[in-house]
């Protein structure tokens, strides 16, 4: 079994697990919120799956932190510690210090000065894309940066990434997804878009032969080193990198810890449909290798963990004002 700490309101991204298609051999996936274990004494024998790290505060991500170390002592397989998953600035910085990425990410709160443009803004936190269109230059860069200070907006949380996309064909850009289950990689599909932004809201578009490399690639299974080195540095166990190729170097955009498989194709086409169900089918194959626990109740502490850990705070308090 499985079981995924998700923020409140976002469990849905776990649809294609906790509501497989039907027909798919998927071991048994259930989603609950931090706050629901963390409030009990006892959870369920499953691998426990951390997501939605960027979306928690300081504090809970230190909680969270403590509860993965707690249960992992108690012998319950965990994945993705959160004292170690990367941030989106802090593994956008550290592949492009490690030369995998050819592109920077700077804080719009530290007087960012990139160098190179265009650039765009984005929320450090979320999965909605760019905040802003490609800005050309320094002086507009300052404009937009101030303009949103001045319309209320405060700059922390937000970043300033330069831009690294080319089309493949005319008009149409590709961006790759492949997800890490435990120690094993499926790659899992290409977005087509008409414009540089490709999300799942963007316009897609049909190309049958890009749809038919899609699914040699679904077929193929070939991870870019790149792609591999990215996800230990990042410290994901469990997570979708969304890459690309670009200027003949695959280039990571982000990696995501609760990624949404979409079960259904936008476009409902044939091809895309098969390599779906190749990429889907590869991924619950893999959970089953490492599948753990029949669900059954469990107790790993003798008291709610945040009371335990609001107690070990104070006397890690207290024993500092004794010592000192």
């Amino acid at each position: 079994m499985f079981l995924f700490l998700t923020t409140p309101g976002h469990g849905y991204t776990m649809e294609a697990f906790v509501r497989p298609l039907p027909g798919s051999v998927v071991p048994r996936c259930e989603v609950t919120t931090y706050a629901s274990v963390l409030r009990s004494t006892r959870t369920v024998k499953a691998v426990h799956v951390f997501t939605d790290l960027e979306r928690l505060s300081d504090a809970e991500l230190v909680t969270a932190a403590n509860l993965y170390r707690t249960l992992r002592d108690f012998g319950i397989p965990c994945l993705n510690n959160p004292a170690k998953v990367m941030s989106r600035y802090q593994l956008l910085c550290k592949l492009f210090e490690e030369g995998i990425n050819s592109f920077a990410a700077y804080r719009a709160d530290g007087l960012p000065k990139p160098a190179q443009f265009p650039v765009f803004v984005r929320n450090e936190s979320n999965h909605d894309g760019p905040m802003s269109a490609l800005i050309g230059g320094q002086g507009e860069l300052d404009g937009y940066l101030k303009r949103l200070v001045d319309n209320g907006r405060p700059l922390r949380g937000l970043l300033v990434i330069e831009y690294a996309a080319a089309p493949m064909l005319s008009g149409i850009w590709r961006k790759n997804s492949t997800f890490r289950i435990g120690n094993s990689y499926s790659v899992h599909h290409h977005d087509l878009s008409d414009n540089w932004v490709c999300k799942g809201y963007a316009q897609h578009i049909t190309n049958e032969a890009l749809q038919l490399e899609e699914k040699v690639a679904m077929i193929a299974n070939e991870v870019p080193e790149s792609v591999r080195r990215s996800f230990d540095i990042a410290g994901v166990e469990w997570g979708r990198a969304d890459h690309a190729t670009y200027r003949e170097r695959e280039i990571i955009y982000e990696i995501n810890t609760a990624p949404y498989p979409r079960l259904t194709e936008p476009s409902a086409n044939r091809i895309r449909g098969e390599a779906k169900r190749i990429a889907l089918a590869r991924m619950y194959g893999l959970m089953r290798e490492i599948d753990w626990g029949d669900g059954a109740p469990i107790r790993y502490g003798g008291k709610p963990f945040w009371r335990q850990l609001r107690e070990s705070q104070r006397l890690r308090s207290l024993l500092k004002r004794v010592m000192s």
